[in-house]
């Protein structure tokens, strides 16, 4: 019974993306909203889990299944983040019509066997999981007018975690990182997204959680060939670069900086 359990739930987060949140923001106006679900897996058992995945990644395209399905796949070691798209909160309850409509689709393209066959192959292989949700940060997102990035395989994600007390000084210090970064010729953009629902969230105030993701092809184009901290010393200076970059660090509670791969044949892209 347990496993059933655990092989219901793992399939509705990592095909939908979706989460009871009752009675929050019910009245939210519609903006885009980033689901993420993080499936930990045993490493010895990495490969089935994987084929247990494109199995109903398989049964998903053969029954058509509409862009409101789609996500995209990363994978860091032997954790595996499936990102979906959401236009607020309120598709966060079950009984919300997007929910229901996702519910719907869902059974269309995965019959009884498929999900047995699914669940044999997912269930033992996952150590734990967990659902947060994100949203866009445009103004500490970066767009170079040229880019060096053609076939990225690979996703730089900087974790930020700031102080409640500093939060200011962060907010600062990373506008002018910007500020003078898009000033330069710096060849490889990112996206920057706040915590809304997990790492960093309170009740009082909004995240104090930043992500900043850059696409990358290899390693040697991101850390040899483009480095970020040459490029801004190259814009303001290097005395100047060294106190911003200080001013950001000295705002946080902690940092981490990880490579995550790229995993297309992971993710589902609808057709229609």
């Amino acid at each position: 019974m347990l496993n059933t359990m655990r092989s219901i739930r793992s399939l509705w987060l990592l095909l939908l993306g979706l989460l009871a949140w009752q009675g929050c923001e019910a009245q939210e106006a519609a903006r885009t909203l980033y689901v993420v679900e993080q499936e930990d897996i045993d490493p010895a058992l990495n490969s089935q889990y994987e084929q247990g995945v494109q199995l109903a990644i398989a049964a998903m395209q053969k029954a058509n299944l509409g862009s409101d399905m789609s996500w995209g796949a990363t994978q860091y070691q032997s954790s595996y983040f499936y990102v979906f798209q959401v236009g607020s909160l309120a598709e966060l309850d079950l009984n919300s019509r997007q929910a229901r409509a996702r519910s719907a689709q869902l059974a269309t393209a995965m019959d009884e066997a498929t999900f047995a066959q699914f669940a044999t192959l997912t269930t033992p292989a996952i150590r734990g999981n967990h659902l947060s949700v994100m949203e866009p940060v445009p103004e500490f997102s970066y767009a170079p007018a040229d880019t060096v990035v053609e076939n990225p395989q690979f996703n730089h994600v900087v974790t930020l975690r700031v102080q409640a007390a500093r939060a200011e000084q962060f907010e600062q210090a990373t506008a002018e990182i910007l500020a003078a970064i898009r000033k330069s010729d710096y060849p490889i953009g990112f996206n920057a997204y706040r915590t809304v629902i997990g790492d960093g969230r309170v009740f009082f105030d909004r995240g104090r959680t930043y992500y900043f993701i850059a696409p990358f092809d290899t390693r040697s184009q991101f850390y040899e060939e483009h480095p970020f901290n040459e490029a801004l010393a190259e814009a303001v200076g290097a005395e100047r670069a060294a106190q911003l970059l200080g001013d950001q660090l000295n705002s946080l509670l902690s940092m981490e900086t990880h490579d995550y791969r790229r995993r297309p044949d992971m993710g589902f892209q609808a057709t229609k």
